[in-house]
């Protein structure tokens, strides 16, 4: 691993994790924050929808109504906006690296390919209405048939995590497709081979920490 010990960022660094339900997100989220507080690196975690209060409401929303795309879509602004003003700016103005289990990406998939929006039309809201984009983001990447498997033993928590095979193989390619649109931002890591990911992560961030 490299040593970034001694460097200092002139602000702090924004990263978010991508992918599928079940593809192991949370738990790289929390690997990775443990392992840049080692490097001595001050570390923020977050989530979408956060937990403020548009985001609760929002997932008050989705546990119990099957909206349309386009209306998903602008509750998702709504909560991001406030997401970022309430957490993501201040944090990485005190120079804090937040690590964000979805943002944008995870929009222009659902909402976008899967609802049938048109991405740029989602690019150019988001830019107009939340107007910040993560540094880096690490798409994990994984089969969606161990996805059907992981998800299908807990609990479900809105109609997403109950997707059958072939919406979560859409879902996936989705993803891929968005990473051809952002190959400097987006890398795509193997997340089916998990013991390797965090490593892959790591090995990827540090020298790109050591650029800035």
């Amino acid at each position: 691993m490299l040593d970034y010990t001694t460097k200092k960022l002139s602000r702090g660094i924004f990263i978010s994790i991508e992918g599928m339900d079940g593809c192991g997100k949370s738990t790289q989220t929390r690997k990775l924050k443990k392992i840049l507080e080692q490097q001595g690196l001050p570390v923020a975690i977050t989530k979408e929808p956060c937990r403020s209060v548009i985001g609760k409401q929002l997932n008050k929303i989705l546990k119990s109504e099957r909206l349309s795309p386009k209306i998903e879509l602008m509750l998702f602004m709504a909560a991001r906006y406030d997401h970022i003003q309430t957490v993501i700016l201040p944090k990485l103005k005190q120079n804090i690296c937040v690590i964000s289990d979805r943002f944008i990406d995870s929009t222009l998939c659902y909402q976008g390919i899967l609802g049938k929006i048109d991405i740029k039309w989602i690019q150019d809201l988001h830019n107009s209405v939340c107007g910040i984009w993560p540094d880096v983001t690490y798409l994990l990447d994984i089969n969606p048939v161990t996805v059907v498997d992981r998800i299908k033993n807990r609990p479900v928590k809105h109609f997403y995590d109950s997707m059958p095979l072939k919406q979560q193989t859409v879902i996936r390619e989705g993803f891929l497709h968005i990473a051809t649109l952002f190959p400097e931002r987006i890398m795509v890591v193997d997340a089916n081979k998990f013991g390797k990911t965090t490593s892959i992560i790591v090995e990827h961030l540090m020298r790109k920490l050591a650029k800035i």
